[in-house]
């Protein structure tokens, strides 16, 4: 019996030490070479991914203008075709925590360059968000997120979206709308007056069409697409709108 107990003892002593070293291990995304893809959306909402810092490690990348203290943890996102893009951190549960720091790093892997840095979201709060405007299609970004002084450790949410997909024509006279949306063979269009030039990008930002549509044919033939998320630039003489669309 008593040999019994020792087994059982020991056996517990093996599951307590094997739970405390899981949650010494640093966390995949550590270090930038193990950062975590996030899928671009239209909203904060869209498309979250949840974070942490717990047990992470000080930042082997060259520290921001934001704050020395960095035991970071890593993503990557493509900028879409618009070329702009909003990055930020939000609450993720009960054990989240409130004073993020970000910094967005453009380049290779082995060097790295500072792109921006955001400590509070506005000046008030302890969340996290930058918005940038102008960068190159397909374009990958590193980003990186730490709590301001390293003082506590928990989660967080982190997401990547752009809401000016959303939009449509600025002139009065021509808005452009879609529809069906998710289409598997017709795309048709609505608020056509005169010739529109079509540019269809897939996520990557590579071009995968080039078309023209009038007021007698406002559609487009998509069964050579294959299936995925695809943004429209549409442009006219009086306006301009860029689109999302899902093939099926």
């Amino acid at each position: 019996m008593k040999k019994q107990i020792q087994i059982i003892m020991l056996l517990f002593v093996a599951l307590l030490q094997a739970q405390q070293n899981k949650v010494l291990l640093a966390p995949v995304n550590d270090e930038l070479p193990g950062a975590i893809d996030i899928q671009n959306g239209n909203t904060l909402s869209d498309y979250p991914v949840s974070g942490t810092n717990v047990s992470a490690t000080i930042s082997l990348v060259p520290v921001s203008s934001c704050d020395e203290l960095r035991k970071d943890t890593w993503f990557s996102v493509l900028v879409p075709a618009s070329g702009s893009l909003t990055i930020e951190t939000s609450q993720a549960d009960a054990n989240s925590i409130y004073d993020t720091v970000m910094a967005i790093y453009s380049g290779s892997l082995a060097s790295p360059t500072l792109v921006d840095c955001n400590d509070d979201l506005d000046g008030v709060s302890g969340f996290s968000r930058i918005t940038l405007s102008g960068r190159a299609a397909g374009e990958k970004l590193y980003v990186s997120v730490w709590r301001f002084g390293d003082n506590s450790i928990g989660d967080f949410k982190i997401s990547a979206f752009d809401s000016s997909i959303l939009s449509v024509g600025t002139s009065k006279s021509e808005q452009f709308l879609i529809y069906p949306n998710p289409a598997s063979t017709i795309l048709n269009f609505s608020g056509i007056n005169n010739v529109v030039d079509i540019e269809i990008y897939n996520m990557l930002g590579q071009k995968t069409g080039n078309f023209k549509i009038s007021q007698s044919e406002p559609f487009l033939n998509i069964t050579t697409l294959t299936n995925g998320t695809y943004f429209l630039k549409c442009r006219s003489d009086y306006s301009s709108s860029t689109l999302k669309f899902v093939k099926i």
